[in-house]
């Protein structure tokens, strides 16, 4: 019964955990006082050094929250994933279920030419100047992954069954969409339509977000 009570109080206090760090995420971003939308040069740089700063604080969490048999089996480093035992198949094989998954994307992309755009070197030069598409393709991806996958999970996995922990794991990085709301009232859409635009964003980003958490899980 004891045994039962402290695994409960476990899984409780991991939980929390994460619900703390994915709130400290999102408030991160909204630390600054800036009078300028989202896609404001100034509004990206500032939240490049939000989170920054929190691929520092993540891994703290993760570390203080922690069970010390699982620290004296696995370092830091191990827990987040980054290891040179099996990095080999982790890189691959990830990248090939997920090239599968957006397949039919990727073959209209092949049809349309847009391939031999991404061959320019000149493409790439330009892009990497540009802070919009820095924060959607590098900045961002980078940092809600490291955040919401590789300091969280390892917390949950300690607890829960590896399963529900791959489902549970998404709900945070979910939820942490739904910032996303203030942002569109602010431009002008109306409370309902919102809500039915960050619901959809909940959906499908939990569900990205399970699939992402089952291949760390598993590499």
């Amino acid at each position: 019964m004891e045994a039962h009570r402290l695994k409960e109080f476990s899984c409780l206090t991991s939980a929390g955990a994460c619900f703390v760090l994915s709130v400290i995420y999102v408030a991160s971003l909204y630390i600054w006082n800036s009078p300028h939308n989202r896609d404001h040069p100034s509004t990206i740089k500032k939240r490049f050094l939000s989170v920054f700063i929190m691929m520092f604080i993540s891994p703290l969490f993760l570390y203080y929250f922690s069970q010390e048999h699982i620290l004296q089996k696995a370092t830091i480093w191990q827990l987040l994933g980054l290891r040179l035992h099996g990095l080999i198949p982790a890189i691959i094989i990830p990248m090939f279920l997920t090239m599968v998954l957006f397949l039919g994307p990727l073959s209209l992309q092949g049809f349309s030419g847009l391939w031999k755009l991404y061959a320019e070197p000149m493409y790439w030069l330009t892009n990497v100047t540009n802070l919009i598409w820095l924060r959607n393709h590098v900045v961002a991806p980078l940092s809600e992954e490291f955040t919401f996958r590789a300091c969280m999970l390892p917390l949950l996995l300690q607890c829960f069954r590896p399963m529900t922990a791959v489902f549970v794991c998404p709900l945070f990085f979910g939820v942490a969409h739904f910032h996303h709301m203030v942002e569109r009232m602010r431009n002008g859409l109306d409370f309902k339509r919102a809500l039915m635009i960050s619901c959809f964003q909940f959906a499908y980003t939990t569900l990205f977000g399970a699939y992402s958490a089952f291949l760390f899980a598993k590499t």
